[in-house]
């Protein structure tokens, strides 16, 4: 069977025309890695991965519907004549002379549909709570605690239902007494909005508002006071909560936000049913041990992309989150950069000047959080698109960097306490990809050290060589067990991947010996 017919999906109500309400327009953001004369009207941030349907406007000859191109997710835009683009079969836009590669470019129309996005919100506490209560279900009875774990956007989804209040079912009982929320950030999502498309990351939209940390602060910008969690904080059922994040969320500006102080710069309190961990130097995804440039969406980065493997983090965070569910066993500190360990973007950058063979991003092209307003009825749900900017962009913190440039906040697999490169959550744009100097979306950078002094010196290269760290393979390996032995003790990976851990290590080693 095709992957589409292994899916659980959803047929949401629709909002007719007639009691729609004030008129609005939605947003859909288009970025391509080659030009191209059109492009299908769907989010693309995943390529033909996320397989998404498009979504027909209203009226192929609307004219009010609008074009914009820019340089950057914040770039100033340009609106193109209406003349010289059309909608064409009701699934794609095209454009004389074409769509170019890298540039950013944002339709806006009334799509024909109006789903009830949010209804995905309850579909899912609803399931959960069906298969755990109701006597009907095929779970009946083997059902003690649920835990709900999303992954990147998954993840934000879940963070958006808290935010909402959701977690309680339509008898007051909590759907889920668990939730891990992987590679989230500090953002929420499209997920209870008019038009809302739930597969947008990047798009400026309701899922970049305040606020952002789990407890109530004030928003310095807009005067605002207010806690991710409030809302299911006052209902109950609030569930015992981690959220794990990577490098590459922090460097697209939004993961520090989930727990930095917007009014003093210091460190936001976490509530005591929350853990929060970084995985440092890593980037979205757990990485191989190849020398890649190309991502699975087909952009090509100016970097080898992140080598990291973090997934025995992972498996230990969810086995942990599941002890304390389970067994009220508490799980281990939190791990993330305090204000003595982190820095903003551009000091990050420039400590990480000095690293020979390491391509930087253009720090005016980065993705970033802005206060932003949606217009008089976005708290209906209803935005005004595009959002108007109505200030600085929020502190873009991120992990400060060691003398390798790795990071120092958060919980360091054994090849990052015992590395043999360096690893970043960023990686910019190629310039055959377009956008030369943007991020690339969901990856980082390995810059491996040289392998012997000669090599070192003849590159300039501050970094000590392999050759000058280690006596040979088993000298590093031998290291690299001691660090995978502590992380153990400290619960944050589990003793049965140890092993996995040197093996892990082991191919990296290998990779860069083998330059």
């Amino acid at each position: 069977q095709s992957p589409e017919h292994l899916r659980l999906g959803l047929t949401p109500p629709q909002v007719p025309a007639s009691a729609r309400g004030p008129a609005s327009q939605m947003q859909l953001r288009l970025q391509v890695t080659g030009d191209a004369a059109g492009i299908s009207l769907t989010d693309h941030h995943v390529g033909d991965l996320g397989m998404h349907q498009p979504i027909p406007p209203a009226d192929l000859h609307d004219p009010h519907a609008r074009l914009l191109v820019r340089q950057g997710s914040y770039g100033a835009p340009t609106e193109l004549p209406r003349d010289s683009w059309h909608f064409e079969a009701d699934d794609h836009v095209y454009l004389d002379g074409g769509f170019k590669a890298g540039r950013i470019y944002d339709v806006l129309y009334t799509p024909l549909d109006c789903p009830v996005v949010g209804a995905g919100m309850l579909a899912t506490r609803e399931l959960a709570s069906f298969l755990r209560h109701d006597g009907a279900a095929p779970t009946a009875g083997a059902i003690d605690h649920v835990i709900s774990e999303g992954q990147s956007q998954c993840g934000r989804f879940l963070r958006t239902l808290l935010h909402f209040g959701l977690n309680l079912d339509e008898a007051g009982r909590p759907a889920f007494d668990g939730v891990l929320a992987h590679i989230a950030g500090g953002r929420r999502g499209e997920f209870n909005n008019r038009y809302a498309q739930p597969s947008v990351q990047p798009t400026p939209s309701f899922g970049h508002l305040f606020p952002f940390a789990d407890l109530p602060q004030t928003d310095p910008k807009s005067g605002q006071t207010a806690g991710l969690l409030d809302r299911q904080t006052a209902k109950g059922g609030l569930p015992k909560i981690f959220y794990t994040d990577t490098s590459s969320e922090y460097w697209r500006g939004d993961a520090g936000l989930s727990h930095g102080d917007l009014a003093t710069g210091g460190d936001a309190v976490l509530p005591d049913g929350v853990r929060r961990y970084l995985f440092a130097s890593t980037q979205h995804g757990a990485g191989v041990a190849k020398w890649l440039d190309r991502t699975i969406f087909g952009s090509h980065g100016q970097n080898h992309m992140n080598m990291v493997d973090y997934r025995p983090l992972y498996r230990a965070a969810l086995t942990n989150l599941l002890a304390w569910v389970r067994d009220d066993t508490r799980p281990p500190d939190n791990r993330y950069p305090l204000s003595a360990d982190r820095m903003v973007r551009g000091e990050a950058i420039a400590a990480l000047s000095k690293i020979p063979g390491l391509s930087l991003p253009d720090p005016a092209a980065m993705t970033a959080v802005y206060p932003m307003d949606l217009g008089p009825d976005a708290a209906r749900g209803i935005g005004r698109m595009p959002p108007k900017l109505t200030g600085e962009p929020y502190p873009d913190w991120v992990s400060a960097v060691d003398d390798n440039g790795n990071e120092r906040g958060g919980i360091q697999m054994p090849d990052i306490t015992v590395p043999v490169a360096t690893h970043t959550g960023f990686n910019p744009r190629h310039e055959d990809t377009g956008g030369a100097g943007q991020l690339l979306e969901y990856v980082g950078s390995t810059v491996p050290f040289a392998k012997d002094l000669a090599a070192r010196q003849a590159a300039d290269d501050p970094r000590p060589s392999l050759g000058e760290r280690y006596q040979g393979r088993d000298d590093y390996l031998g290291h690299v067990r001691r660090a995978a032995e502590e992380l153990a003790e400290q619960h944050y990976i589990l003793p049965d991947d140890i092993e996995l851990c040197v093996e892990i290590a082991a191919a990296r080693y290998d990779a860069c010996m083998a330059r």
